[in-house]
C-alpha cells in the first residue's frame, strides 16, 4: 500500500486483515513498514504491506531515509495507491503526481500492476464512480468497495497463481 501521508493506507491495512493496526491522522503515523498476511479467496493469500506515507518538500535526507523504507515495493506483485478521495480535486492530482515520482524514483517499474483505491468517499456528498479497470472507489472505515477491492486483488493476481496446482488453499491460521 502506497499513498500520500493520511490517505488511509493503515486503515485499509485494518479492513483488509481486521487486525488492530494503529490509525492516526497525523504525517508519519506509520514509520516503519508493516506487513499482514490475508486470505482474499480462490486460493489467493497476500502479503498486505504499509508503507510511509508520502509528502511533499522533505529536505533531501529525509527523502533518502524514507525511500530505503520503500525498497520492498520493488518486490510486490502489484502496487496499491491509496488516494484521498475527499481532498480538493487539486490535492488529489498533486498527490498523485508526487506519488509517482517516488515510485519512478526507487525504480518501480510498469511492469508491476498498480491498482488504485479511491478512500474516503464516505467522506463526499456524492459520489458517481467511473467503471475503470484498476480504480475502485471506497471506504477503508465504512467498509464501502471492500468486496469490489477484493475482486480487483485477485483478478489481478490470478495469473500469478499456478494454473497446475489443484490443491485447496485454506486460509492461514489466525
Amino acid at each position: 500500500l502506497v499513498g500520500y501521508a493520511n490517505a488511509g493506507k493503515s486503515s485499509l491495512l485494518r479492513a483488509l486483515t481486521g487486525d488492530e493496526v494503529f490509525v492516526d491522522e497525523k504525517p508519519f503515523a506509520t514509520i516503519d513498514p508493516l506487513a499482514r498476511r490475508r486470505y482474499l479467496g480462490d486460493g489467493i493469500t497476500v502479503l498486505v504491506t504499509d508503507t510511509v506515507g508520502f509528502v511533499s518538500n522533505l529536505p533531501a535526507q529525509l527523502t533518502a531515509a524514507f525511500r530505503s523504507t520503500l525498497e520492498e515495493v520493488n518486490d510486490a506483485d502489484v502496487v496499491v495507491h491509496v488516494v484521498d478521495a475527499s481532498a480538493p480535486s487539486h490535492l488529489v492530482r498533486d498527490r498523485a503526481k508526487i506519488v509517482q515520482r517516488e515510485l519512478d524514483a526507487i525504480g518501480v517499474t510498469s511492469k508491476v500492476p498498480k491498482l488504485t483505491f479511491f478512500n474516503k468517499i464516505d467522506l463526499l456528498p456524492s459520489v458517481n464512480t467511473p467503471k475503470l479497470k484498476g480504480l475502485v472507489a471506497g471506504s477503508a472505515r465504512s467498509g464501502i468497495g471492500l468486496d469490489t477491492f477484493k475482486d480487483e486483488l485477485r483478478r489481478i493476481l490470478a495469473p500469478s497463481t499456478s494454473s497446475n496446482d489443484t490443491s485447496p488453499h485454506p486460509p492461514p491460521p489466525p
